[in-house]
Order: C-alpha cells, then structure tokens, then sequence
C-alpha cells in the first residue's frame, strides 16, 4: 500500500472517509542504505532525485500564459493553483496517519505535516494574491517539496498496518502490502488474530 491510497480509501461498511492509518512496517525498512535517509538528506540538500533521474513534476504554459501542472500524484494537467489546492487536501488527510514503524524517528510524515505544508500554502497565497507572483517563479521555488511528496507518496510503500474507521470503529489489516477491507462475513478470524499477535507491541484494541 503507498501513502497516496489513502486519498480514495472508504470502509467497506458504512463509507465513511476519510479513515485512519497506523504504519507498522515499511517494505523497504532492511535495505542498507536507508533508501528514506536517502531521500530526506536530499531534501535537505535541494536534491531528491537520483542521477539521471526525470522529475516526477511536469509544468507547461498555454497559450493565455496560464501555467499547468502534473504529477504522479495529480495526474491530469491542471491549473498550478488548483493543483496546490489538490496537494494541500492530501496532506491535510495524513492528519490521520501514525508512524510506529521503525522509520519513526526520521520524521518524514512529519515534514510533510509540516515544512512542505507550510511552503505549499505559501505559493498558493503568493498565486491568489491581489497582485500574484511570476507562477513559474513560484514552481521553481517549490520544486523539491513537490519532488520529495511525489516520491514519498507515490513511491515508499507500506508492507503491514492497520486501517480504522471512526464511524464503525472496525479495523483493517494491511499485510504484504495489501489492505484487506473485506466486510464481517468474510474475513478470516485467524488471520486476524494471528496480524493482532504479531504487532501487539505496537497495537492493542
């Protein structure tokens, strides 16, 4: 499962969104080097991108000079303002995911959260201001927060979690990088029990 799913995620009861994440485990959490150590000491040094790698963020200006946007997150060209408002709803949903997985201390949910959140709105306000900065000017200023949300969201994926849902309080496992939203009749009590055991040092109900 990658960050972005949740985005589009509903319990399979009673529809309610948007739902709650629990990370347990990322996929990549064994790989030497720290593939996401990687990716935040690029951030901190304006480069997120691997040699000869093409940027995820693709831009283009139409003829009226109106300059649009798209990614892997947002996959449709659209208007740079409307596509922050796009990026900003998303990040405002990962209010609702936790980090237990030994990645934790590395605060990238965090960052997110926060300085790429901070720096988006910024643009954003800077676009629909009484008297509006260069968007082109405003793209380049912010291209390595939207490179680094690109792949975080899009390209680190989640082995083992737990979905809830506020309405129902029922929960979801993710295990092997699938969510298992099935409903009551037909999930399997065993495995439940056995993903419950499994992280009871990290979860309890």
């Amino acid at each position: 499962m990658k960050l972005w799913l949740l985005e589009i995620l509903a319990c399979p009861i009673d529809k309610a969104y948007p739902l709650s994440l629990t990370i347990l485990k990322w996929k990549s959490e064994e790989l030497s080097p720290n593939p996401l150590e990687i990716l935040i000491k690029g951030y901190q040094e304006k480069n997120v991108l691997k040699l000869n790698e093409a940027t995820p963020v693709k831009k283009e200006v139409r003829e009226n000079g109106e300059l649009f946007v798209n990614d892997l997150l947002v996959l449709k060209p659209t208007r740079f303002d409307h596509y922050l408002e796009q990026l900003l709803t998303g990040i405002e949903e990962l209010s609702n995911v936790q980090d237990k997985s030994s990645w934790a201390t590395l605060q990238a949910l965090e960052l997110v959260k926060t300085e790429i959140k901070t720096k988006l709105n910024t643009a954003l306000n800077s676009l629909t201001a009484s008297e509006p900065a260069d968007p082109d000017k405003i793209f380049q200023s912010i291209l390595t927060q939207l490179e680094f949300l690109n792949i975080f969201k899009y390209e680190f994926e989640i082995e083992d979690a737990v979905i809830q849902c506020h309405e129902c309080k029922r929960w979801f496992p993710v295990f092997e990088n699938i969510p298992q939203m099935l409903p009551d009749n037909v999930r399997d009590p065993e495995l439940d029990q056995q993903f419950l055991e499994k992280w009871s040092h990290k979860i309890s109900f």
